[in-house]
């Protein structure tokens, strides 16, 4: 008897949301990583950021990672 083989690549959940995925970013082109993600999951689809993000680099559409930031006043203590 031989053992089962150990190992190797798990499927991504992400992959069978391709088409959805491009329909968003050609709708929203300027969308970040975390905007995909909240799309993604508006839609019912929950996934990690760090799995957006490589779904995104295998296919060669790589994202602004910054979250949006507001301008702070700087204070000056006068």
């Amino acid at each position: 008897m031989r053992a089962d083989p150990t190992g190797g690549r798990r499927p991504s959940r992400i992959e069978p949301q391709r088409e959805r995925i491009l329909r968003i970013l050609a709708a929203r082109p300027r969308l970040t990583m975390y905007g995909l993600r909240d799309a993604l999951a508006a839609e019912g689809f929950a996934f990690h950021v760090t799995t957006v993000q490589r779904f995104l680099k295998r296919h060669g559409l790589e994202r602004e990672r910054r979250l949006a930031r507001r301008r702070r006043k700087r204070w000056t203590g006068r």
